[in-house]
């Protein structure tokens, strides 16, 4: 709660994540009653009814010291994320620690993962009543947003199992077609879905095991929005972000297996993910049996998903869901045209390599800072408002698909070429570009003022590769022939409508010898700076300005473009999409 006093008047305002209610204004000098009422009901709630999560508590020295030396970690990257979350690197101090509790009904068992839902326990069970404690520390990510969904992550520590797991903590949207992430799991796991995570628990906030934590705003929106409940997930997997990939094989490699990820979940359990990013894949480092390090790639944050009989209904908010840089091109031009499909998040991941390249690889742009900005900015960032108060972009992304192009040009690697039949990112990329330029042109009759639209648009390693298993069947995932990407002309047909032919263009890349294309320094990170230095030359400008002096060298006033949220970062979190409303 709020109070706002503005001389004599006075608002009441309450506070959660589906928004903010405000009061009438009041007179408290004529009406002091309605504010002594007030503070007098609020002293008689109890913590909870105030908003406490009762569930989460100040751990005792002994649980805290249990965790500050805990020293048996699976890889290097697992220690130092876990270890950052203890230790103020300012002040050299302790973080507090924290424990959350979690009810045994929560826990998720090898067998509930086999069956596909979690084993019913009778009322009487003890088991019901015991909890699972888990210690935490500094957050690993905290959203930044006072509403929505309000993502908070925790590298954690299991006290029951003295290992360490990830805990992902948000406000989930209650409606029919929206799962809880932890039952999402149980389903690709029954399915035998490959390269995704492992829940060990999973279930709504309860504090003092009552009603799920819930938000109440809702109720006064018209339209009579759903409620967001306060939803826990805990998995075994702590992974490093994509962007901490070694090599450009090892992120082809990580890609490929989140490919293979999205795959079966549609074909072996109808589960669509609708929100590829560049933060929902990740790569998950671990010793096998025999002590050898094996490398992964994982496909996370199921959140957004619906399942295949549910695509067909109007959604639940808005028009579309993901993440603005990552949506499909059609999509963004066209808010409401198409339901999410399929070749939409196919799409995406392609979206994702073109945006890997331009942060870590050399290109035609990584030394003209200014157009690398420009370049990124207008495919990945532009947001314009429709007639209809719809957000709406993608052409430029559109134009380079059409075009079967890729957005820059690697330098050196395998853009040289070399051996013959050699692999590497330039190759991939493009027929990546040529599978794309088929699909849409095969698209074109289909969008909406096709004709207008389209004028407007015209205005080395010889080791077996470590990410492919015996497993990827060439005959489940496609095959290509040798001529399948030389042809001059691309054809029109579907080419992205199923995995099939973009699983066979990286399985043709992954076969060989790879060229590889050396990751270089964190482009983003100069592009940060670059408008750090325009900012303060603006200022530089706008006060000579001000003064009566110019300078005809400096700009005096900065050119704003349309750009969406969520744009370019040096440790980029971008937001998604809940059909409309931002994360």
């Amino acid at each position: 709660f709020t109070i706002f006093v503005c001389r004599e008047y006075a608002w009441l305002l309450r506070w959660d994540r589906a928004g903010l209610v405000v009061s009438e204004p009041f007179n408290f000098l004529q009406q002091p009653f309605l504010l002594h009422n007030f503070f007098y009901r609020f002293a008689c709630m109890s913590d909870v009814q105030r908003g406490e999560d009762s569930t989460v508590v100040l751990a005792s020295a002994e649980d805290a010291t249990r965790m500050r030396s805990f020293d048996s970690f699976k890889t290097d990257y697992e220690r130092e994320a876990f270890k950052a979350t203890l230790v103020d690197p300012v002040r050299g101090s302790w973080w507090p620690v924290y424990k959350i509790l979690m009810p045994e009904d929560d826990v998720i068992s090898p067998a509930d993962l086999k069956r596909g839902e979690k084993s019913r326990r009778d009322d009487q069970d003890s088991s019901r009543k015991r909890i699972r404690e888990f210690l935490v520390s500094k957050p690993h990510f905290m959203s930044s947003s006072v509403v929505g969904r309000g993502t908070l992550c925790h590298i954690a520590y299991d006290a029951s199992e003295k290992r360490v797991v990830f805990l992902k903590q948000y406000w989930r949207l209650d409606a029919p077609t929206h799962h809880p992430e932890g039952e999402v799991y149980l389903r690709l796991h029954s399915k035998k879905v490959h390269h995704i995570a492992t829940p060990v628990a999973a279930g709504d906030v309860r504090p003092g095991g009552g009603e799920p934590q819930c938000t109440r705003t809702q109720e006064f929106l018209p339209g009579s929005p759903a409620k967001l409940i306060q939803y826990r997930l805990i998995v075994e997997e702590v992974a490093a972000p994509l962007k901490k990939y070694t090599d450009s094989e090892e992120l082809v490699g990580v890609l490929y297996q989140a490919l293979r990820a999205h795959g079966q979940a549609w074909k072996r359990a109808s589960v669509l993910h609708r929100d590829i990013s560049a933060n929902n894949i990740l790569i998950y480092s671990y010793r096998d049996d025999h002590g050898r390090l094996v490398v992964k790639g994982l496909l996370i944050d199921w959140g957004l998903c619906k399942y295949k009989e549910e695509l067909g209904q109007p959604p639940s908010q808005g028009s579309r869901s993901g993440t603005w840089q990552f949506i499909s091109a059609v999509l963004l031009a066209y808010p409401g045209d198409f339901g999410h499909e399929v070749w939409h998040d196919i799409e995406s991941f392609i979206h994702v390599l073109h945006w890997m390249c331009f942060r870590f690889h050399k290109t035609n742009l990584s030394t003209r800072i200014p157009a690398l900005y420009a370049r990124v900015s207008k495919l990945y960032d532009t947001c314009d408002i429709d007639a209809n108060g719809e957000s709406t972009g993608g052409m430029e992304k559109m134009a380079i698909l059409e075009s079967g192009t890729v957005p820059f040009k690697l330098i050196g690697g395998s853009a040289n070429g070399g051996l013959s039949g050699a692999c590497g990112l330039s190759p991939l990329l493009q027929q990546l570009a040529k599978l794309c330029a088929e699909h849409y042109r095969w698209l074109e009759p289909r969008l909406p003022g096709s004709s207008d639209a389209a004028n407007e648009r015209k205005k080395v390693k010889l080791t077996p590769n470590p990410f492919l298993d015996e497993s990827s069947s060439s005959s489940e995932e496609g095959n290509l022939s040798e001529d399948s990407f030389t042809s001059a002309q691309a054809r029109a047909r579907p080419s992205l409508e199923n995995h099939r032919r973009i699983l066979a263009a990286f399985r043709k890349n992954m076969h060989g010898t790879w060229i590889d294309d050396p990751k270089v320094e964190d482009h983003f990170v100069k592009i940060e700076n670059f408008l750090q230095q325009q900012e303060q030359e603006w200022r530089l400008a706008s006060k000579r300005s001000s003064d009566g002096s110019t300078d005809s060298g400096r700009p005096k006033k900065r050119v704003r473009s349309g750009t969406c949220p969520s744009s370019i970062s040096n440790t980029p979190q971008l937001g998604s999409i809940v059909e409309g409303a931002e994360n």
